[in-house]
């Protein structure tokens, strides 16, 4: 079967709220697409864009069945501030974002 899903067009990026404590985000945007999945970011430029208030970005890869992760360890946007291997943030993939308060984010592709 199948299930059509109606609703109405956005025509410019909404802000997104971000609580304290564990939120999942998928991606749904990329700065090329359809050409490119790749939205430009990657997990470490997204902590240091987000500030203080985030302080990790998890993300599963299936391939090896486990999980990515950067850590931010101090305050700051030096890259000593940061633990974990650095990915891309991938348009239609889900992240989970640790976040030590709420904050907003907007997502656009730069």
């Amino acid at each position: 079967g199948s299930v059509d899903v109606e609703g109405t067009k956005i025509e410019k990026p909404q802000a997104l709220s971000l609580l304290k404590g564990f939120n999942m985000l998928t991606v749904g945007y990329g700065k090329d697409f359809p050409f490119s999945v790749l939205t430009g970011m990657t997990a470490k430029s997204f902590l240091k864009k987000a500030g203080n208030d985030c302080k990790a970005i998890y993300s599963f890869d299936a391939a090896t069945g486990s999980y990515k992760s950067v850590i931010r360890l101090a305050n700051g946007t030096e890259d000593t501030s940061f633990f974990g291997d650095d990915f891309n943030l991938v348009n239609g993939e889900s992240y989970f974002f640790k976040m030590e308060n709420a904050t907003a984010v907007v997502p656009t592709a730069e």
